[in-house]
């Protein structure tokens, strides 16, 4: 079930939303962006598993960058990525690479986030639709709010049972919470 989307199955740059009956430790209360999805398979990188921990990064002079669990595959690999968020449209999208970003000095754009993942999220040839099939998974367009700075964890509660207030008052959610 979709909760924006009329089309059958998720595509490339939407995001997953785990059902509250998926108990995969991994995915439980998950929100998963979708960066390539193909004949082939899927993959993606839960954006709601922060870790607690920064990391310095050499091509960005040694900034930290916040470092999430991405997901169960190749958990021993590190991946940077960039989304750029609108927060006039409320989207979010993942940037081409990341170099290339850095290069065009997109970085100093306040709607760069840049982000770590430790591992992703990977899915064979038909898994992922099989999933959905079984109503593990809704998706939405993702959402500039879903990388804020401290996102708000009733986001995935509120997204899983298809309650879209939350679009009415985002912009009046703090910017860090942790100063309000």
């Amino acid at each position: 079930m979709a909760l924006y989307s009329p089309r059958s199955y998720p595509e490339s740059g939407d995001v997953l939303v785990a059902s509250p009956s998926l108990l995969d430790p991994n995915f439980s209360q998950s929100l998963v962006y979708l960066c390539e999805v193909s004949e082939h398979g899927a993959l993606g990188v839960i954006l709601n598993r922060p870790l607690g921990r920064e990391l310095p990064h050499p091509i960005l002079n040694e900034r930290q960058i916040p470092l999430h669990f991405g997901g169960p595959v190749q958990a021993d690999h590190f991946h940077v990525m960039c989304f750029k968020g609108d927060p006039w449209r409320h989207s979010l999208q993942l940037m081409p690479t990341v170099e290339e970003e850095f290069q065009a000095g997109q970085l100093e754009d306040p709607h760069c986030r840049v982000r770590g993942f430790v591992g992703y999220a990977g899915w064979s040839a038909g898994q992922l639709e099989e999933e959905v099939d079984r109503r593990d998974w809704m998706w939405t367009a993702p959402d500039d709010i879903m990388l804020g700075q401290n996102p708000t964890p009733e986001l995935w509660r509120l997204l899983s049972e298809g309650d879209m207030r939350w679009k009415d008052v985002r912009d009046f959610f703090p910017r860090d919470p942790e100063r309000n």
